[in-house]
């Protein structure tokens, strides 16, 4: 967490270029539907219909279809992502049913619900997470139907996970947290080898090489190489972050160059999104990891600039000091849940320790009243 602190500046808004809309709410639209969450918010990078547990009847629920093709197999988790223990998955199974196509980005506009609603499923999410948190009725059960976690059955496995945090300015914040593990095969080389050997590799999977961070930048891997030299292993991965104007920018991790766990942050400047990667050398793998952090809005209407920008129909001019923002958010939320599970770690101590000396208090009371029964019944005795 302290490494990033110096990175984040408080929040200021960015300016629109987006028109503002005077559409009507929604709500009377929403409330007058039955049943209107047959799929759940899109993940970056997910099955295109969700997981069972969020749309158990498979409706089309498109988030970046790009990485799979019709009929891929897709594995949800039920537990979290454990990157140094990839094998550790619990894997039910689901399938994905809408066909491939590059051009969608990680928050296009999904199938609408419902003939007579013109939005998109995903902004219903939120502004019915939104409202119950304005009305003040607000359960986590609200923010857990937003979350999923789940792990691919290809090679590499992707795995994801995604988590909803609201500010305290009723914003909506997402976490798309993106994870997979890449070997170059060194064959019969070990760490006690006295000899060189070197393996480079593209990356495999199509799906695997491109990443829609946003509708404005995308992350693209081009290879991973190994190499074992002296006893020592190092892993290296190439990749290239480009923007939706054609420009790209390359760079590179290698293990042993860089240290063992490297970060690399970016934020787009046309909307509200940022993205730390992680680089871990685990074993004889690579983990690469893409956090991606987006600003959903206030969910009042779907013409609001953030989920304009976000959806790709609209743009914002983000000041540089609002950038790491949301990363910062997600720091100071998970530092408070640790400070309160150590504080309920303390508490619980504090009471079985109460309850040890109760016992032993109330035992040492019995062994005295036993005591004296017995100097009772001999004196009786005598």
């Amino acid at each position: 967490m302290d490494k990033f602190k110096g990175l984040f500046h408080r929040h200021k808004r960015g300016e629109s270029k987006a028109n503002a809309s005077t559409t009507p709410s929604i709500s009377a639209d929403i409330t007058s539907l039955s049943n209107p969450w047959q799929g759940h918010l899109p993940c970056v990078h997910g099955p295109v219909d969700g997981c069972n547990n969020h749309n158990p009847r498979h409706h089309p629920v498109h988030f970046d279809p790009s990485l799979f093709n019709p009929g891929t197999k897709i594995k949800p988790t039920s537990n979290l992502v454990d990157p140094d223990n990839p094998h550790s998955y619990t894997i039910p199974t689901v399938s994905s049913a809408l066909p491939k196509d590059p051009s969608l980005g990680c928050l296009t506009t999904v199938p609408r619900i419902h003939k007579s609603l013109p939005h998109s499923l995903a902004f219903y999410h939120v502004h019915s997470v939104l409202a119950h948190r304005r009305a003040g009725t607000i359960t986590q059960a609200h923010l857990t139907a937003l979350a999923c976690v789940a792990t691919t059955g290809t090679n590499p496995r992707l795995s994801w996970v995604t988590a909803p945090v609201i500010t305290a300015d009723n914003s909506l914040l997402m976490e798309y947290v993106m994870c997979f593990l890449l070997e170059a095969d060194l064959g019969s080389w070990t760490p006690g080898s006295a000899g060189r050997a070197v393996a480079k590799h593209a990356l495999i999977g199509d799906g695997y090489r491109d990443f829609q961070l946003c509708p404005h930048t995308k992350l693209k891997f081009t290879s991973h190489w190994g190499e074992g030299k002296n006893g020592v292993r190092t892993s290296g991965v190439a990749y290239t972050k480009g923007m939706d104007d054609g420009t790209e920018v390359k760079a590179d991790w290698e293990s042993g160059r860089d240290s063992d766990e490297t970060f690399a942050v970016s934020g787009c400047s046309r909307c509200y999104t940022e993205t730390v990667m992680l680089f871990r050398l685990v074993g004889s793998q690579t983990l690469v990891s893409i956090q991606t952090y987006k600003d959903l809005g206030h969910g009042l209407h779907p013409a609001d600039e953030k989920w304009l920008a976000l959806v790709g129909s609209g743009e914002v001019k983000r000041d540089a000091a609002d950038f790491y923002r949301m990363r910062m958010e997600y720091a100071a939320m998970h530092e408070e849940e640790q400070a309160a599970q150590a504080q309920a770690r303390e508490q619980a101590q504090a009471r079985e320790q109460a309850q040890a000396r109760e016992q032993a208090q109330t035992q040492k009371q019995t062994q005295a009243q036993e005591q004296t029964q017995a100097q009772e019944q001999t004196q009786a005795q005598e």
